[in-house]
Formats: C-alpha cells, sequence, structure tokens
C-alpha cells in the first residue's frame, strides 16, 4: 500500500513512516526544510518538499498522486492562533481538496479528544485550537472521502507503556471516528 503522509517529518508523522516502511509499505510525504530530507532518507523516504501554508492544492495534488491512503498528521504545535488556523484548519482543508483531485478516497485524520485536559483550565489559545481541530473533523466528516479520524487525547515524546492495536472489523464503514485515552 501507499500512503502520503501530510507531516511527515513531525513527531507522530516521522514514527508512522517509520513503521510502515518497517512492514513493507511504499510512503511518501510533504516536508517543509529541506534539511529533513537526510532525516528521511534515513528510514528510506524521499519525500516532497512545501509548505502547507503556502502549497496549492493543485500542486499537493501531483505530490499525493497514485497513494492509496492520505494520512494528516501535520499541526501547528502551538504556534499561535494564526499558524493553528493555517495548519491545523487551512491544511486540512487543502488537504481534502488535493486528495480528490488526485482520485485518493482514503483519507486518516490525527485530530484531538475534545474534552482532552478540561480539568485544567486551559488558556485561548487552546480552546482555538479545540475549535479548529472540531471544524476539520466536521468538513472531512462532510466531504464523501471515506476517513477516519483519530483522537488521541495528549500526545507526549515519552516511551508508551505498552502496546495497542487497532483493527476495523472486515465489514469496515465508510466511516469512523476513534477515540482513546
Amino acid at each position: 500500500m501507499k500512503i502520503f503522509i501530510v507531516g511527515i517529518t513531525g513527531n507522530v508523522g516521522f514514527r508512522l513512516a517509520r513503521t510502515l516502511k518497517e512492514r513493507g509499505d511504499e510512503v511518501d510525504g510533504l516536508y517543509r526544510q529541506p534539511d529533513q530530507a537526510g532525516m528521511l532518507a534515513s528510514i528510506g523516504v524521499t519525500g516532497t518538499v512545501g509548505d502547507l501554508v503556502n502549497i496549492d492544492p493543485q500542486r499537493l495534488a501531483e505530490a499525493m498522486r497514485g497513494s492509496d491512503a492520505i494520512v494528516f498528521t501535520a499541526g501547528a504545535g502551538g504556534a499561535g492562533s494564526e499558524m493553528t488556523e493555517a495548519i491545523d484548519g487551512n491544511g486540512v482543508t487543502k488537504s481534502i481538496a488535493a486528495a480528490k483531485l488526485a482520485g485518493i478516497k482514503r483519507f486518516l485524520l490525527v485530530s484531538v479528544f475534545p474534552e482532552a485536559w478540561r480539568e485544567r483550565h486551559m488558556d485561548e489559545g487552546f480552546e482555538h485550537y479545540i475549535m479548529v481541530k472540531k471544524r476539520a473533523d466536521i468538513e472531512l466528516s462532510q466531504s464523501g472521502l471515506d476517513w477516519i479520524i483519530l483522537r488521541p487525547s495528549a500526545l507526549k515524546d515519552n516511551a508508551a507503556p505498552g502496546r495497542s492495536i487497532l483493527e476495523l472489523p472486515r465489514s469496515t464503514p465508510k466511516s469512523a471516528v476513534m477515540m482513546w485515552r
């Protein structure tokens, strides 16, 4: 299977790319900085240089063409409301449009569990992030693509305490939302 990862050099995207390559999948993806090419080459991936903020859907579709599925893992990473809109919001919009232009039906979005950290008093930036992610989730769910939305509550860099295996039933629904803590 050929998978295109938007945000392939981020923490989630790179780990996913490495895992997919290890199991024998073909992997491609969009990365922003030319100096990240070496990181991708270390796992046997070439990728496509492009800035999600500035790329147009047609150019992104050309990079995605031939893929069986898109995985969107890009995120602004707390860089402010403007970047959250540009990447977590408009980046998803562009990627959906590009997938349609490229004729790719499967789209997996790494989102956020909306109730994450609600016991804490989060600032306006976090609330804005949750709102943008929710809009992106809705847009994907109404896109006509076959979609899955993954909603982790928090992403951390430390080692996982165990291993989770997630499998869909043989009669996979057209869409699904998966949540875990």
